[in-house]
């Protein structure tokens, strides 16, 4: 497959163009996606066939494609190309129901949200990036010293905003490019910082600190929406909420209830509304919770639930 970027946006216009594109596109609702893995909303029509997709994750890529992960990371035009050559051998090689469009994304993984409150970032070449040990709030009193992130400055948003000012400029208004949105859950982002184990035992013995814990990751992340909306010009829209440590047997539905859930219906009223609940884990025992979440549009039943 040609590198070359011209190269490369014509294929992914072709692609964007062809019959089994459109065909597909019947399949799915308008909706942006601002991350890797594509999912889309599908239209409910009884009379037509159940869509399927499939989802690669960047380890393979890394394999298929022969891309170093920390250059794809760190460099905006890899990650451009890296990103239309995803898309070329997807169509190519995979028959599913992938709808493509002219929407690129800036994404840095899992850690994209976790960097913006200061822990150390490790990227490999051949698999996802991941936060350095121990975690930051090892020692609960650290907290208090934790300040809202910084919009500009804070984690991976300087390389954000350079990947998004030179794919720009890399595209020349033949696709738009996507500024990231904050996607990550609460209780995820509390968890890594403070650490699985450690947030599970203070669930027990310190309820406390752990709800003053959600209450400075949830009014961060409305402090960063809001100055995401003003840097964009755009208004404040429904969001995603991905939440793989939530579920069985790693917290109980009362936990759930009671430390995560109240954060999530804020952030629901919030936004107006929560596009997508994500989890990976066993959520069988949730569900009932999970529906109280105003304005929610779908709800990923995975392969434990």
């Amino acid at each position: 497959m040609s590198n070359n970027l011209g190269h490369l946006f014509d294929e992914m216009e072709k692609i964007i163009e062809s019959p089994d594109n459109l065909k597909n596109g019947r399949f799915w609702e308008n909706q942006t996606w601002p991350r890797d893995m594509w999912r889309g909303f599908p239209r409910l029509n009884p009379s037509q066939a159940i869509p399927f997709l499939v989802f690669p994750d960047n380890a393979l890529w890394a394999k298929i494609l022969k891309v170093d992960l920390r250059d794809y990371y760190s460099d905006a035009e890899t990650h451009l190309k890296t990103q239309l050559r995803m898309n070329i051998y997807h169509f190519n090689n995979w028959k599913d129901n992938t709808y493509y469009t002219k929407d690129l994304f800036i994404w840095f993984g899992v850690v994209t949200e976790l960097s913006f409150f200061g822990p150390k970032i490790i990227f490999f070449p051949n698999r996802e990036g991941w936060i350095e040990n121990p975690p930051l709030l090892e020692k609960k009193e650290k907290l208090a010293s934790l300040k809202c992130p910084d919009f500009y400055k804070s984690g991976l948003m300087p390389r954000i905003h350079e990947f998004y000012e030179k794919m720009n400029k890399l595209v020349n208004g033949r696709f738009r490019v996507l500024f990231p949105m904050w996607v990550r859950g609460p209780f995820c982002i509390a968890a890594h910082l403070r650490g699985l184990d450690n947030i599970i035992i203070d669930m027990l013995e310190d309820p406390e600190f752990v709800h003053e814990l959600m209450r400075f990751i949830t009014d961060s992340e409305k402090e960063w929406v809001k100055e995401r909306a003003k840097f964009l010009h755009l208004p404040i829209d429904k969001t995603f909420l991905f939440n793989d440590e939530i579920g069985l047997p790693l917290i109980t539905p009362e936990m759930y209830e009671e430390f995560v859930l109240p954060y999530e219906i804020e952030l629901a009223n919030f936004y107006g509304g929560i596009l997508y609940w994500h989890s990976c884990g066993d959520t069988s025992d949730f569900i009932t919770l999970i529906k109280k979440i105003p304005g929610l549009k779908m709800f990923h039943v995975g392969p434990k639930t």
